[in-house]
């Protein structure tokens, strides 16, 4: 999962960088099985580290040793197409 989580921060970084995100808007997520993980809400990718990245059942509930991590504000529509 580091590695997915890491993948998931250079993806973030990137929009960034092209300006399709900016400052704590947009989000990123990636399929996990039967799980994903998904960037944190209210936080700049300048910021983030790949442990920030939040893994989410497909219910959209944070997996259990994410608990106290804040998922993307986009998190509906993200379970969704995921």
């Amino acid at each position: 999962m580091q590695h997915l989580s890491e993948k998931l921060l250079t993806t973030s970084q990137k929009l960034a960088t092209l300006g399709l995100n900016k400052g704590t808007s947009g989000n990123a997520s990636v399929r996990l099985g039967e799980n994903f993980l998904v960037t944190p809400s209210g936080m700049p990718v300048e910021k983030m580290t790949a442990e920030n990245m939040v893994h989410m059942h497909l219910d959209g509930s944070v997996a259990q040793h994410d608990i106290g991590k804040k998922p993307s504000s986009c998190l509906l529509y993200t379970s969704r197409c995921v």
